[in-house]
């Protein structure tokens, strides 16, 4: 098979980075990181500064890390930019610097829960404002004033309203996600509206406030929901995968590099009711995949990038998962440089974990599904308790609880509730909120529309 390597789009990093998470205090080490996209001239960077690099091929780089870039407890933003200056960015990973811990102690943060106005829905998290902490944008749907709310992170686990915030909208927003749209190297937003038929571009100024696109509104099929990001056709410039649940396929939208799209032809099918999507290298040719859940069977349709902003589905998909597939993430959970699936139940109350091939076709893993809580709806990736291995945090939007799965490197997971407690939990982010080196969570309540931000202790 013929791997393309990458000459000026943007890159994807894929977790885990290897290690995931450092001591504070210790030596300087070689970091991998693995991903889609990578060009020869790739540079890894440490909270924006460059680290020297070694170009490994197209899903693979090592860095050097020194010891001083790992003196005190705190976390790294890992990115990969593939043009020089820092251009072409890709999406940043976090990097704990932290001491092991054998349990998770959290606790909320002082004034959380944070009250919104509205229906609260989606939530992504972002450095909106340039100041290296990170922040919040939450969408405010189902409201007779519908609109997004940005909350700016004090670097403490407490926020601030963004002047401007929170920003008007035409349609009720479903999904939220964030990029740079405009290639101008801040982050912008883009939001569905189910409503509406469409979606929204709002674009950073760089300092927490943002401007609805000329391109707004944009069509996106029937009743887009949830979006994936990534450079799709390999042309610098992001693109956005919509599901459309109504006519059972996706809405492609390609980036023009200025914050507007151009829906891309032949949109893709996807069984039954496709939901939420993620996306990664699942057949390692170079080019980014994604992977969607379905329901009327539940499943998951992978779905193969020829590099065009096309796609075509992979050999024995869909894959059965559960009885209703809800929240779904990629990474390495077996630490074979291959990309692998985690996708809740959310009527069987499990997670399976589904080890990929590296053709695009996918295996259970030993173990799988795994037993969480009741009614498992979001997954967030991290190694939260900094003992090198990847895991995963699920929301029960049943039981009002966060069940952590720490990785075991191989593919399994150990399960531990965690006694957070939220009326009625939806979508869940996380992020080292208070600088201390420990990835922490932000959970939207859409029953008494707050949102609350649990640390890590």
């Amino acid at each position: 098979m013929k791997i393309r390597v990458a000459l000026a789009e943007v890159p994807l990093v894929m977790q885990p980075l290897l290690p995931p998470s450092a001591a504070p205090g210790g030596a300087g080490f070689t970091l991998t990181v693995n991903g889609v996209g990578f060009a020869t001239s790739a540079t890894v960077m440490f909270n924006g500064a460059s680290l020297a690099t070694t170009f490994v091929s197209g899903h693979r780089l090592t860095a050097d890390v020194l010891a001083a870039d790992i003196a005190t407890a705190g976390t790294a933003s890992i990115t990969v930019a593939n043009a020089l200056g820092g251009g072409l960015r890709s999406n940043a990973v976090y990097f704990p610097i932290a001491m092991r811990e054998a349990n998770l102690a959290l606790a909320q943060a002082a004034g959380s829960p944070f009250p919104l106005g509205g229906v609260l829905g989606d939530m992504v998290s972002a450095d909106f404002n340039g100041d290296g902490i990170p922040d919040l944008a939450v969408a405010s749907a189902y409201a007779a004033a519908p609109d997004i709310n940005i909350l700016l992170g004090k670097g403490d686990g407490t926020f601030s309203t963004a002047n401007g915030s929170p920003i008007p909208m035409v349609a009720s927003p479903f999904s939220v996600g964030a990029g740079d749209f405009n290639g101008d190297g801040k982050m912008d937003l883009l939001t569905t509206s189910q409503s509406a038929n469409s979606a929204a571009v709002f674009l950073g100024n760089g300092d927490g406030t943002f401007t609805p696109a000329a391109g707004n509104p944009i069509p996106a099929g029937q009743s887009p929901s949830y979006l994936a990001v990534g450079d799709f056709n390999g042309d610098g410039k992001l693109d956005v995968a919509v599901s459309n649940p109504y006519t059972n396929s996706l809405t492609i939208l390609l980036g023009n590099g200025d914050g507007t799209f151009t829906q891309a032809p032949n949109p893709p099918a996807a069984a039954t009711y496709p939901a939420t999507v993620t996306v990664g290298d699942f057949n390692g040719d170079g080019n980014l995949d994604l992977a969607v859940t379905v329901s009327h069977p539940s499943g998951v349709v992978v779905l193969l990038g020829n590099g065009d902003g096309t796609f075509t589905p992979a050999p024995g998909s869909p894959i059965p998962v559960g009885f209703f597939a809800t929240g779904i993430v990629a990474a390495d959970f077996n630490n074979d440089g291959k990309a692998d699936l985690a996708v809740s139940d959310g009527i069987g109350n499990t997670v399976s974990i589904l080890l990929g091939n590296g053709d695009g076709t996918f295996k259970a893993a030993s173990g799988s599904p795994v037993p969480v809580g009741h009614g498992p709806f979001t997954e967030v990736l991290g190694d939260f308790n900094s003992d090198g291995e990847l895991d995963l945090a699920v929301v029960n939007l049943n039981d009002n609880t966060v069940t952590i799965l720490f990785g075991n490197g191989d593919g399994t997971f150990s399960a531990t509730t965690s006694p957070v407690i939220v009326n009625q939990p939806g979508t869940m982010v996380t992020a080292d909120f208070n600088g201390d080196g420990r990835l922490d969570f932000a959970i939207v309540d859409g029953f008494d529309n707050k949102v609350y931000v649990v640390l890590q202790q």
